[in-house]
């Protein structure tokens, strides 16, 4: 899947919850509050709850493009949205 520079994999802040803090209370009190959780899985199999809490990246421009983007982070170098679960993007072309 190629890019489509709609920004949305720098608009969230993800979290990992630890295990004893994933129950159905919790999970509800995050919906109210408008955040989202995803659920993923490991190469070893272990599912991981991450919360995704709107908080946009600070050089996320207006035009969606990384104003750093020659010295992003390197957890940005290595974030392959091809392979994210939660990625909007492929959603949408998949739908289309």
């Amino acid at each position: 899947m190629e890019c489509q520079k709609c920004g949305n994999c720098c608009r969230y802040t993800m979290v990992r919850l630890r295990d004893e803090d994933v129950n159905q209370t919790s999970l509800k009190y995050y919906r109210v509050r408008g955040l989202k959780h995803v659920v993923l899985k490991t190469v070893s199999g272990d599912q991981l709850v991450m919360l995704m809490i709107p908080l946009p990246c600070p050089h996320l421009t207006k035009d969606n493009l990384c104003d750093c983007y020659a010295n992003r982070p390197e957890i940005c170098r290595k974030y392959d949205g091809a392979k994210d679960p939660t990625c909007e993007c492929k959603k949408k072309e998949g739908a289309g």
